[in-house]
């Protein structure tokens, strides 16, 4: 596969990764230009586990995340725990800058292939873990996953209606964020190491992304001891912030300055409200929010989306229309952003999401996902400059 001349241009990664933490912090690095050398087990692949097969996220019997969290690489099948496939492994540690995986603690130090071991093959190597729990404490032994890391940091205790039971949120954003946070520290460490000549352990984990999403709310407890509550369609922030029904669908409104409040309330033909002595002032508007808020729905519920949408851009209030898929993906501003991408796998063209990172000298690139085990004798011979013998050797005793 052709390498990208994009900004990591020249930047190696070695992806052990399985699950969507990992695979999407590493696709960020992969889209910017990294040559990624995904390793994957000789016999058997998550990719042929059918982990969607019965939610529908497949298409001709390929798992969406191939198409969305696979590409740009190339795919090496390597028995990781037979000898000569560590040696191997030690062979591209030599040739690479990063190796990323999202193990349990503990796993790569019984394969050999923690960063102690492998700063000792290569001074300069990054090594990022990730991993539910991180690699200290008491949990850090536990399996953890997305909803386990949302529910124990208390983001989903935050989420639903005051007198419903809580709900999860529709995408894995704990998955996602630490697979962020993680591309962050593995450019943080290879920028670190142009000046110390040395890589360094790079750390992760869901629960700690978790806590970090609390944001103002988690300072605010830890300032004041007061337990934020669940307010459903509604913003904590202040009234008339959330989601409103309107006669056909739904619309949020995101006010914030008072100048923002002055120009909804007379889009809405309701200056008069801020004359009200429960609503004239933020205090008094925070503290009587609820009956706000159902004054604004009133008036919500009496036009269409499409109405308020415009009568409120048109007042320069911050507004948005609450879109399903199809709709979004049919807006004429989002599909100017160029965020609906083509790829390609096994020879079929695929639409998938792109990189959000924009670098005016250096584009983002979407090359295929590869089938699996498609490079490895590819990388075998240019990256390491094996020859026929060793490479039939390798295969005689099933580690490629």
């Amino acid at each position: 596969m052709a390498q990208s001349a994009g900004a990591l241009h020249g930047v190696r990664i070695i992806d052990l990764t399985r699950t969507t933490a990992g695979l999407f912090g590493v696709t960020i690095l992969a889209d910017l230009g990294a040559d990624v050398i995904k390793i994957e087990p000789r016999e058997i692949t998550p990719r042929t586990l059918g982990r969607f097969a019965t939610t529908g996220r497949t298409k001709g019997g390929v798992d969406m995340r191939v198409i969305q969290t696979y590409r740009n690489r190339r795919s090496l099948t390597l028995e990781l725990k037979h000898p000569l496939g560590r040696e191997v492994f030690y062979d591209l540690v030599r040739h690479s800058d990063v190796v990323w995986d999202n193990y349990r603690p503990g796993v790569m130090k019984a394969l050999g292939m923690d960063y102690d071991t492998l700063s000792n093959i290569n001074h300069r190597i990054v090594c990022c873990s990730i991993s539910g729990f991180g690699s200290t404490g008491p949990d850090a032994h536990r399996p953890g996953y997305d909803p386990i890391a949302e529910a124990l940091s208390g983001l989903i205790m935050l989420t639903g209606e005051p007198e419903q039971p809580p709900l999860y949120p529709g995408t894995p954003f704990a998955d996602m964020g630490t697979g962020m946070f993680a591309a962050h520290g593995v450019l943080a460490a290879l920028y670190q190491r142009q000046s110390t000549g040395r890589g360094q352990q790079v750390e992760a984990c869901l629960l700690d992304t978790s806590l970090a999403f609390l944001y103002l709310d988690g300072t605010h407890y830890l300032n004041s001891g007061t337990l934020p509550q669940r307010t459903g369609s509604k913003s904590r922030s202040g009234p008339l912030v959330g989601i409103f029904h309107t006669q056909d669908g739904y619309i949020v409104s995101c006010v914030q300055s008072q100048e923002q409040v002055l120009h909804l309330c007379r889009a809405l033909g309701h200056e008069d409200w801020l004359q009200d002595p429960r609503f004239n002032s933020a205090a008094n508007r925070v503290h009587h929010r609820e009956e706000l808020n159902q004054l604004g729905q009133e008036v919500f519920g009496t036009q269409s989306t499409a109405y308020w949408e415009e009568a409120l851009i048109r007042a320069d209030v911050p507004v948005g229309r609450v879109n399903t898929l199809d709709h979004a993906f049919a807006d004429p501003h989002i599909q100017s952003r160029g965020m609906v991408v083509s790829t390609s796998h096994a020879g079929q063209e695929y639409k998938a999401l792109g990189c959000p990172v924009r670098l005016s000298d250096s584009p983002a690139t979407y090359g295929p996902a590869p089938s699996w085990g498609e490079h490895t004798e590819e990388v075998l011979t240019d990256v390491l400059g094996y020859g026929p013998e060793r490479l039939q050797a390798l295969r005689q005793e099933k580690v490629v």
